[in-house]
């Protein structure tokens, strides 16, 4: 498996600086990240929320212009600095991808306290359930978009439960130490 440091993750009275209904997705700004089914999703959401897309790549053109919700905030490529502030901003990691292997980037949001939205597919079922995030099928907008408006119907302590475990999973199973 892949492994992070997670000690260089630090996550001072972080709750306390969540955004709430804010949701996050890094990484490549290409088609095999499903993008484009991610984008399609967000465009049929209506109501109090916000995305940030973090990353740079073939696709940004297309995010774009395609992208017609006004709550989608494009960052394009941003410092480690700044993507760990953000991480720390948002309540919520959401990753599309149509193919993986283990994405460190799911352990770095789950460091950070973060329950996940991902896709079934490579080694994500291993580090995310029920417990501490959704499991959704790929190529599929409409599961994006549920468990989306899944996600912002919970209440704040069981998002808080859900991150708490995000983060135990990782300092037991995925820690470089």
């Amino acid at each position: 498996p892949n492994a992070i440091d997670v000690s260089r993750i630090k996550c001072d009275g972080f709750w306390n600086k969540k955004v709430p209904n804010s949701f996050l997705f890094v990484g490549g700004l290409t088609f095999r990240k499903g993008l484009t089914f991610l984008i399609k999703a967000l465009n049929e959401l209506k109501g109090s929320f916000i995305f940030f897309l973090v990353g740079d790549g073939p696709l940004k053109d297309w995010i774009v212009k395609h992208n017609k919700n006004e709550c989608v905030k494009i960052l394009g490529k941003i410092t480690d600095r700044e993507l760990f502030d953000l991480y720390n901003r948002v309540e919520c990691f959401v990753f599309p991808s149509l193919q993986e292997g283990m994405p460190t980037v799911i352990l770095e949001a789950m460091a950070s306290y973060l329950p996940v939205i991902a896709t079934d597919i490579g080694a994500v079922r291993v580090m995310v359930s029920s417990a501490n995030g959704v499991i959704i099928k790929p190529n599929s907008q409409g599961a994006i978009k549920g468990a989306i408006k899944k996600f912002i119907d919970l209440d704040k302590e069981k998002k808080i439960i859900m991150g708490n475990k995000s983060r135990k999973i990782v300092e037991n199973k995925y820690n470089w130490p």
